[in-house]
């Protein structure tokens, strides 16, 4: 195998005044928020580049901003979902928010979730316009 395979590549990093600092990983830019009362929050946003595509910024500072209305509106969606006999049981635990990934695709997002007693419960709300579409549960 070549030498410069194994050479680490430099950290590239975007600093924004409302989402703080991103760093780039393969295929997305990751960072996290303290929000009062959640606490810390993952944000990701899907992209390449020398910075976060300007659209998904701006997706990601609305998010951050009506946070507590996304967070309601998919708890309420998840509650008219069938989330099966694992991921509906009260012995998994309570939902937990993780953070929320900003998509390529315009105006669509997720909410991650976990539940406080299944460490590796996965719980992700989609969501286009605004609205929640859709549900996938992993572990």
């Amino acid at each position: 195998m070549p030498f410069w395979f194994w050479r680490k590549r430099p950290r590239r990093t975007y600093t924004d005044p409302e989402l703080g600092e991103l760093e780039h990983e393969v295929g997305f830019w990751g960072g996290s928020k303290r929000l009062e009362g959640i606490g810390e929050l993952l944000i990701d946003i899907e992209g390449d580049g020398v910075k976060p595509e300007e659209s998904r910024l701006q997706l990601a500072k609305s998010i951050l901003s009506q946070f507590g209305t996304y967070l309601s509106a998919a708890k309420n969606y998840l509650k008219t979902q069938d989330l099966g006999s694992q991921f509906g049981n009260p012995e998994a635990g309570e939902l937990t928010i993780d953070g929320f990934w900003v998509m390529k695709e315009q105006g669509v997002f997720e909410l991650h979730f976990g539940l406080s007693k299944w460490p590796d419960a996965s719980i992700t709300v989609i969501f286009r316009g605004g609205h929640p579409v859709e549900v996938m549960c992993g572990d």
